[in-house]
């Protein structure tokens, strides 16, 4: 399991009383770096639009 450096100050939810994403949230690496070009693809045409 991956563990993420949390940061100071921030309250945590402890791993035993966490509630799974009721969506079942799961992405493979592609769809996800697919997501993201198409998100900087969306951007980039609007502020090109925009000048």
């Amino acid at each position: 399991m991956i563990s993420i450096d949390w940061p100071p100050g921030y309250l945590r939810t402890d791993a035993e009383d966490r509630e799974p994403y009721p969506g079942d949230l799961s992405l493979t690496r592609k769809e996800s770096f697919e997501s993201v070009v198409d998100e900087l693809e969306r951007q980039y045409s609007t502020d090109k639009s925009d000048t």
